[in-house]
């Protein structure tokens, strides 16, 4: 065999090699409705599922027993949007398509307080110390309110364009930066919270609809709706490297089950998730490599989120089950 030949050979069998790795995982939940939105608590021991009714639930993950059942604003319209523990885990914020944003205890289910946030919520957010809750919402703005009283305590940009709808948004770990997925033009915007100051906006070949940050701000991946996922190194770069388009990064023919879904970076900002209706991609940022690929057997829908740690993956599914995937052999 020539060299050409088995270069060639030993490519397609690396590139085999990386779609084929699995990692273990296990299954719970039975409530049959689409899973819109996962989070996982900071000391990593409980998750928490928004479903496609406006139903939320609390699982204990050791056990895979139901903890609490929350109702926010039920109907086949009011959707869970988004979910975030406070640093405490105390507290889980949920964002419906009502409009409305929920404060529940986790520990009594118990609902805290009701904010009218005025406009769609594509994610919710805790500051570190649990006093402000934040909003991303369209038209593009991060909007702030006292957790304590309700009150809305400010806005970024202060003034918003009624125009400037967006797909998607997602802020960083410190929430000084957040990025919008404008439907105009199809641009990416990213702005800083604190000072209001525009750090890139950018024309797109088509909308953003899905971005996560890193959680120091610098480097953030966004998924389009032409199936292309891609990392932007915003501080130094206005344009993107391209991890894998219309979701096929391994081969083979394209089709609505093999288009990326949803997209999440871990917290250290190390990796990447891209999650398809029947896949998920393990991808390494820094050699801008896929590692791994995850498939429990069911449709994957929107919602997934990391452990604090990095080493387990939370998803859940159109029939209602959540997968808790253990990455700690595939990323270490």
């Amino acid at each position: 065999m020539s060299r050409s030949l088995l270069t060639v050979a030993l490519v397609a069998w690396l590139i085999v090699a990386g779609c084929a790795r699995r990692a273990d995982f296990k299954e719970f939940g039975s409530y049959g409705q689409n899973v819109n939105a996962v989070a996982v608590s900071p000391d990593g021991k409980t998750a928490a599922a928004g479903y496609g009714d406006g139903t939320i639930e609390l699982w204990d993950l050791q056990s895979g027993s139901l903890r609490h059942t929350f109702s926010h604003n039920q109907g086949s319209y009011n959707w869970i949007a988004s979910l975030a523990f406070n640093s405490a885990g105390t507290l889980l914020a949920s964002a419906s398509r009502d409009e409305s944003i929920k404060v529940w205890e986790t520990m009594s289910g118990a609902e805290v307080r009701t904010i009218g946030s005025g406009s769609y919520v594509l994610e919710v957010a805790f500051d570190r110390d649990s006093s402000i809750l934040r909003a991303c919402c369209s038209p593009c703005q991060v909007r702030s309110w006292d957790v304590s009283t309700g009150a809305l305590v400010g806005s970024v940009p202060r003034d918003v364009d009624r125009d400037s709808d967006c797909a998607g948004a997602a802020l960083n770990a410190d929430e000084s930066v957040v990025a919008f997925g404008l439907v105009d033009q199809h641009r990416l915007k990213v702005m800083d919270t604190r000072t209001g100051d525009t750090i890139l906006d950018v024309a797109n070949d088509s909308t953003i609809s899905k971005i996560s940050i890193s959680p120091d701000g610098d480097v953030l991946v966004s998924l389009d709706g032409d199936g292309t996922l891609e990392l932007w190194e915003f501080r130094t770069s206005s344009r993107p490297v391209v991890l894998e388009r219309l979701g096929v990064p391994c081969g083979g023919r394209t089709n609505m089950f093999s288009m990326p879904v949803a997209v999440q970076l871990s917290p250290d900002g190390k990796y990447a998730v891209s999650v398809g209706l029947d896949w998920a991609r393990v991808w390494d940022i820094e050699r801008r490599a896929l590692i791994g690929t995850l498939n429990g057997g069911r449709r994957i829908s929107s919602g997934l989120a990391f452990s604090p740690d990095g080493s387990h993956l939370l998803t859940g599914s159109f029939d209602g089950k959540l997968i808790y995937w253990d990455l700690s052999r595939m990323i270490q």
